[in-house]
């Protein structure tokens, strides 16, 4: 399983099988090419060993 790495530590996470959700007001991909689905003040990323950045 891949990982996914947050600025903060104190954020929620949840795996969603190869999906992370964040909790965040606004977030951004380090990466624009990857597939994101926003869920209510969630975004779930597919990943391959990427981070998560506000």
């Amino acid at each position: 399983m891949h990982t996914a790495r947050s600025m903060r530590s104190d954020r929620a996470r949840a795996n969603l099988g190869r999906y992370v959700a964040t909790e965040f007001d606004q977030a951004r991909s380090l990466r624009s090419d990857r597939a994101r689905a926003l869920l209510g003040r969630y975004v779930a990323t597919k990943l391959e060993l990427s981070s998560v950045a506000t």
